[in-house]
């Protein structure tokens, strides 16, 4: 996990005269927090290590594509949702803003260090500043049908855990079958 993740690089900080008020800033990042959503997704073609060490130990792995996130999402039209690929920045040497331009507070939002670049982040991202959410998040209407193509169980959980998701799979009406991670 990216500790640097939302917060400005000294050069960001330099050249947008707004975030030198480092109290405004916090201020606008938990204003933020309660107005903005984020699903994080991998783009890689294959299963990794990294990724079930790093965010997943005794969890579940869902594998889909970009066409099946907007196919399944299509259902929903009380939301607009970005799907943007993270960029993968040298904090020392760029900035998540261009000097000179409108700020974007996207960028703050998909921007990681450059040592996380192997997750090859892809987000969806809703917000609405319109209004302040709960803790407890969004319903979305989306279609798991079109949104699973496959699911992986950590190989580190007991055998009960892999049962216990294949019976919540199968109750929820979707139609792949859960297996175990061979990593």
């Amino acid at each position: 996990m990216d500790k640097e993740e939302g917060k400005l690089s000294e050069l960001d900080k330099k050249s947008l005269p707004f975030f030198s008020n480092t109290k405004e800033w916090n201020d606008y990042l938990e204003n933020d927090r309660k107005r903005v959503f984020i699903s994080c997704w991998i783009k890689h073609p294959i299963e990794l290590s990294q990724m079930w060490y790093s965010y997943g130990k005794d969890g579940v792995a869902i594998r889909t594509t970009a066409g099946a996130i907007r196919r399944a999402m299509e259902i929903d039209k009380k939301h607009v949702v970005r799907m943007i690929g993270v960029r993968y920045l040298d904090r020392e040497k760029e900035r998540a803003q261009t000097p000179g331009t409108e700020i974007n507070w996207l960028h703050f939002s998909t921007t990681k260090r450059k040592a996380f670049e192997m997750e090859k982040e892809v987000r969806l991202l809703f917000n609405d500043y319109d209004k302040e959410y709960n803790d407890k998040g969004l319903d979305f209407d989306i279609s798991l049908d079109y949104l699973i193509e496959d699911i992986k169980v950590a190989s580190t959980v007991p055998k009960y855990i892999y049962k216990l998701v294949c019976r919540e799979v199968e109750d929820a009406g979707i139609k792949v079958v859960p297996v175990m991670s061979n990593i």
